[in-house]
């Protein structure tokens, strides 16, 4: 999303003095604030919308995702974005910000490096560290990959969330054994 709570200006900033290269895609509330940023600099490009399977095309051609959410803004502190997620998927290493649940997540997997929201120093230290070892974004975006498989694909969350819905719903009468009504 295009929004001025995502880092983006600070990404960018860090794009620039390290030499990464930022692609943006997608649209927001604050494009016409911060697209003007993205299309001048010859460190980004802005795609705007782009079918699912070239966000995950794209995704596995990138050498790290950066997902950077304002904790001061209360969805972002508790949200699961689901480029994070793709990361794994595709055993990319993610950039998030600290004190957001994302950031536990990738302290406790190891796929990433995890950054105070804002913090450009910080954060053009972090790519410029993944930029240097390409051993170590493989490392990160294996483990990102081993907890996508064995925690947090489909096939691993079905059941789970099956489960969860039984104990919210509780216990279920079998079949014929209680009144039955015509709506």
């Amino acid at each position: 999303m295009i929004a001025k709570d995502r880092g983006l200006l600070d990404l960018l900033a860090a794009c620039e003095s390290t030499g990464a290269r930022l692609i943006v895609a997608g649209h927001g509330p604050d494009e016409s604030v911060l697209l003007p940023h993205l299309e001048s600099s010859p460190a980004s490009m802005f795609l705007g919308t782009v079918p699912y399977d070239e966000v995950l095309r794209r995704t596995a051609a990138s050498h790290v995702v950066a997902a950077l959410y304002d904790p001061k803004v209360p969805n972002n502190r508790y949200a699961a974005p689901n480029k994070v997620f793709e990361a794994m998927m595709c055993a990319r290493p993610v950039i998030t910000s600290d004190g957001i649940a994302v950031a536990d997540l990738v302290r406790s997997v190891g796929c990433g490096v995890v950054v105070p929201y804002g913090d450009r120093a910080a954060l053009q230290r972090a790519l410029e560290q993944l930029m240097l070892s390409p051993v170590e974004c493989e490392r990160l975006g294996a483990r990102g990959r081993a907890a996508f498989e064995s925690g947090y694909q489909w096939k691993s969350m079905e059941a789970r969330l099956v489960a969860a819905y039984g104990t919210l719903l509780g216990p279920r009468a079998p079949a014929g054994s209680g009144p039955s009504s015509i709506g």
